[in-house]
């Protein structure tokens, strides 16, 4: 990096806008963080009505995201950002032999619904991709410098503390340098 070159972080954010849980990520991922790095955050997340697998995982108590709410309160952040909210595919194509693996230790669970849900899950992964390498490649004319850090964050995923990048970075790097 050059003198005044902060790392780049890639976080992607993909699941259900209505299971959103944003501002611990913000509170706790991004903001404690924002010294040290560039962010570029992607979320991919379906407009659906919240859907669980297992509904006994049904906490409650979300934020009525909308697609407008969502990009009023990421612009108050003034973060690199993009949300895509095109609509999923009703049913997705699921490997039989694939879904017939899924078990859950807990709950008898609809394997068929589950495999479709995680090929949708596939989906808004590459969708976030594609965007992050777009954000990569040519802004404005300008060759970007490749992301040092990508993150990818379910929709649902809390955090309860603060999370230093620098040490998961470093990390990171020690355990690629030891392979």
């Amino acid at each position: 990096h050059g003198p005044k070159e902060k790392p780049r972080v890639g976080v992607c954010v993909c699941g259900q806008m209505e299971r959103l849980a944003l501002e611990s990520k913000l509170r706790h991922l991004v903001e404690p963080n924002r010294d040290a790095f560039d962010f570029d955050v992607v979320m991919v997340l379906s407009r659906d009505a919240a859907a669980f697998a297992i509904p006994e995982q049904d906490a409650g108590g979300r934020a009525t995201w909308t697609t407008r709410s969502l990009d009023e309160a990421m612009a108050t952040r003034n973060l690199t950002y993009t949300i895509n909210d095109a609509p999923q595919w009703d049913a997705p194509y699921a490997v039989p032999h694939y879904a017939s693996m899924i078990t859950h230790h807990l709950h008898p669970v609809n394997q068929t619904l589950i495999a479709e849900k995680q090929v949708k899950q596939w989906f808004q992964l590459f969708r976030c991709w594609e965007a992050l390498a777009v954000r990569n490649s040519v802004v404005d004319g300008v060759c970007q410098r490749p992301y040092d850090l990508l993150l990818k964050v379910r929709e649902d995923t809390v955090f309860y503390e603060e999370t230093n990048l620098t040490t998961l970075l470093l990390d990171t790097t020690r355990t690629t340098e030891q392979q």
